[in-house]
């Protein structure tokens, strides 16, 4: 990873590139650039070294015009003496100086006139030599520069649509496309030390189908699907353009940039640095950048900046290999099946497939294998816990067919409830269960910081919220201390929302715990068991809901408009219930957002507006009637 985010990068920040510092110079960034940079080379010795000698070389040409041009030149004819002026009439009007202008202006201070340099040139006809074929080579070695460098500077939203059409046209080009990933996923510690793991993903995006391999269990793991998935990203694929682009919509205020750079073979690329702007919560991603090939415009790498309570940590994904191929090239099987542990799936390439990826078969079963059975019973017990909520206890597949539990809690109480509600199976050959404290985690981490997550409580600055008008006129007609009234109201507001997303990401979790083809195949009992705790989530998130929207009818509907129509989603199937989880999702989300924004700090009075709307009425409405209908489903 480090080798690819060399370019011109310093261990902490990055380096200003040539050009900049020739702005400088000649004092032509704007104020806040050049004390920026002012601060950077008060820093590094590097920068200050390359400044000085464009300076001295500025100052050798200076020299060379004084000495030996300007003496032997002389004044311009009268026709001439406008035509700087003009010109810097023309700049002005354009805004912004033409490369004419420039190169007239660059030729003007070695030359006060082209005539003055004629008349010179003619009385020193071997001097005119030498200088025509010093301006021909220069021009040459400027023209092989910017070609070289040539790289389409684009924006943000543009690199980030690029990237996500280019993998777009990918999967339409391939017959039921299977997506390959290897990756490397690193954590860079305070100290030199880091943790690293190597991991493989295959996905099915046609039929929802997905597998992954470790080449060894690592804590960055866990730590870094639960980053993705309390930041609402996609932890099965966290490489992703698209993902990236959802993160970065729901932000809010963010600082950001597209610089270029190279690759460690030497390939052009271009990488997006998101940084966002205001208090940033723990658990939360402070701080991106994705890395895209220019070529192809394919995202090769990522990093994240990630808040804790302890400091900030520091993920990389380095892309390894990626390929997409056809699902009758890679076979059924690789999804249908579990994997040997003695043997990862071979990667995948471009010549035909491998036998031994083609013909991955129930007869490799291992010993001790875990059915579907016990994983759902797993996942009963967790939620019968309540540990399934913001992944305080995640359940995962091992190579070799079996699971493992894996969760890092606050207190030895806590994992003391959770190891007695998975007793039942806790004997189960083919169950592993890796529960630890805090404490115990940091024994065996190089960074010492807890990756238990919690669920958010938000404290609301009093006075500073969009919708503070509208609750002080609500309050203070009740009497008491109206400030501590409504701080109490817009944190009250924003936790249970954020309780209810908690019920959401729960329920997209079990969606996808299971493909298609495994959900039928599932006995009548664990269909039972399964669908009994996506209806608790239903359940507890219908609740929230109706919590909310019962205080907030007082202050902004006091007249409450006409119920929507129902959803068009009818759930007759897995398939009808999976979209209709994703429909709950959205609609959750949005709701989540206009909440958020009417009761933290907002830099303006749109959020007000927008929570006041009967679109937002009937939002709410919406996912009640959609959760009941997912509660009913059989």
């Amino acid at each position: 990873m480090d080798n690819l985010f060399q370019h011109e990068l310093s261990e902490d920040e990055q380096h200003p590139p040539r050009e900049q510092l020739l702005l400088y110079v000649d004092g032509e960034l704007t104020p806040k650039d050049a004390v920026q940079l002012q601060s950077h080379l008060e820093a590094c010795w590097s920068c200050r070294a390359r400044t000085g000698k464009l300076e001295e070389a500025i100052a050798e040409i200076i020299e060379f015009d004084d000495a030996a041009l300007a003496p032997n030149l002389t004044p311009p004819p009268r026709g001439w003496q406008s035509f700087d002026g003009l010109l810097g009439s023309l700049a002005a009007e354009s805004g912004k100086r033409s490369l004419l202008s420039r190169l007239r202006g660059f030729l003007g201070g070695l030359l006060p006139s082209a005539q003055q340099f004629s008349v010179h040139l003619s009385l020193q006809p071997q001097l005119a030599g030498r200088l025509a074929a010093a301006l021909l080579v220069a021009l040459v070695i400027t023209a092989l520069i910017i070609q070289s460098n040539r790289v389409t500077m684009v924006s943000a939203g543009e690199l980030l649509q690029r990237a996500t059409g280019a993998y777009t046209q990918e999967l339409q080009a391939v017959p039921q496309p299977v997506v390959y990933r290897k990756l490397r996923v690193k954590r860079k510690a305070v100290a030199s030390a880091s943790e690293a793991a190597t991991l493989e993903t295959w996905s099915d995006p046609t039929n929802a189908r997905f597998r992954q391999w470790a080449d060894h269990w690592s804590p960055i793991l866990v730590e870094l699907e639960n980053t993705l998935r309390a930041n609402r990203l996609d932890a099965r694929q966290p490489l992703s353009a698209a993902g990236y682009r959802a993160w970065r919509e729901a932000i809010g205020q963010k600082d950001e940039q597209v610089v270029k750079t190279s690759l460690a073979d030497g390939a052009e690329a271009l990488q997006l640095r998101t940084v966002v702007k205001g208090q940033v919560n723990p658990g939360a991603i402070a701080e991106a950048s994705l890395l895209v090939r220019v070529k192809d415009w394919h995202p090769v790498a990522q990093q994240w900046r990630v808040r804790t309570d302890d400091g900030d940590r520091e993920y990389e994904l380095t892309e390894l290999a990626f390929q997409v191929v056809s699902l009758n090239v890679v076979g059924a099987s690789i999804f249908a099946e579990p994997l040997a542990a003695a043997s990862p799936p071979p990667a995948l390439s471009a010549s035909p497939m491998p036998s031994s990826l083609a013909t991955v078969t129930a007869s490799a079963t291992p010993a001790g294998l875990a059915a579907a059975e016990l994983e759902v019973e797993v996942l009963a017990l967790l939620n019968q816990a309540g540990a399934d909520l913001d992944e305080q206890a995640s359940v995962m597949r091992t190579p070799a067919g079996g699971l493992r539990v894996a969760g890092v809690v606050e207190t030895e109480q806590r994992k003391t409830e959770i190891l007695r509600a998975l007793a039942p199976v806790i004997n189960h050959p083919a169950l592993r269960i890796e529960i630890e404290t805090v404490t115990e985690a940091l024994k065996h981490q190089a960074q010492p910081s807890p990756s238990a997550v919690t669920v958010e409580r938000v404290e609301v600055a009093q006075g500073a919220i969009p919708a503070e008008p509208e609750l002080r006129r609500h309050f203070s007609q009740r009497g008491g201390s109206t400030e501590e009234e409504i701080g109490r109201f817009a944190a009250r507001m924003v936790n249970g929302s954020s309780q209810a997303m908690s019920h959401l990401g729960a329920l997209r979790r079990l969606m996808r715990q299971f493909s298609p083809a495994e959900l039928r195949t599932f006995s009548q009992e664990a269909r039972a068991k399964w669908l009994a705790i996506i209806r608790a989530h239903a359940v507890a998130f219908t609740r929230e809901t109706e919590k909310l929207r019962g205080e907030l009818q007082p202050i902004f509907f006091p007249v409450p408009p006409a119920n929507p129509a129902p959803e068009e989603i009818e759930i007759s199937s897995n398939d009808d219930l999976a979209r209709a989880v994703e429909r709950l999702s959205e609609l959750g989300a949005a709701n989540d957002r206009v909440i958020r924004a009417a009761f933290t700090t907002a830099p303006d009075g749109a959020a007000v507006s927008a929570i006041k709307t009967p679109q937002f009425w009937r939002s709410l409405r919406s996912a009640e009637q959609l959760a009941a209908k997912i509660v009913k489903h059989q």
